[in-house]
């Protein structure tokens, strides 16, 4: 059973007094035997010895104040937080440039995170601002001119007219086939408006 450490007469006692929280039991074991065991040390004879000590279910006391009463929400405390102003080491400066997963190329115009595809910065600079309901493509579709946006590659178009070539597969075309595609789509969008409107 592992009590070898206690003599009959503490094993006794323990039978007698274990019903009593294991600090409070402690204290009167070493005030009875002159011992020095600690906490641990009675806690694994009242376990070894199938004692149970009446207890509150792990609740707080009647008037025990807990330790994070009036704080509301998540805290970590102060040393962890977060200072007014603090900029991550990650953060970008305004005109940083970065690459999306489908290859476009957006540069950083505002704080604290305002990106935008450098095509269309590029089309606005030259033509202004794009009409609601319309989109700026590139005319050949490629990886390079995603990468590197020149304006002579841009064209701007409906999303009617972007929805045909998508239907179309456009992107998917070789370059030969491109230019009839594109115009099959305006032909359709052209079509559909047309029936729409009558």
């Amino acid at each position: 059973m592992g009590v070898g450490k206690y003599t009959s007469e503490q094993l006794d006692w323990f039978l007698d007094n274990g019903h009593v929280s294991r600090d409070e039991l402690t204290k009167m074991f070493n005030q009875s035997f002159d011992g020095c065991r600690t906490i641990s040390a009675i806690r694994n004879i009242c376990v070894k010895l199938g004692l149970k000590a009446k207890n509150n279910g792990g609740r707080f006391k009647k008037g025990t104040v807990p330790h994070n009463k009036g704080v509301t929400g998540f805290y970590y405390g102060i040393n962890t937080a977060f200072k007014k102003g603090n900029r991550p080491k990650t953060a970008r400066h305004v005109g940083s440039t970065r690459f999306s997963k489908d290859g476009h190329l957006y540069v950083k115009v505002a704080e604290p995170r305002k990106w935008r595809p450098v095509h269309v910065v590029i089309w606005e600079s030259v033509n202004g601002e794009i009409p609601k309901g319309h989109v700026v493509v590139f005319i050949d579709g490629s990886d390079q001119a995603k990468a590197s946006p020149e304006i002579e590659n841009l064209e701007m178009i409906t999303r009617s007219e972007l929805l045909q070539r998508n239907r179309l597969k456009h992107s998917d075309m070789p370059s030969s086939i491109k230019p009839t595609t594109r115009l099959m789509a305006k032909v359709i969008d052209a079509s559909i408006s047309l029936n729409r409107s009558k």
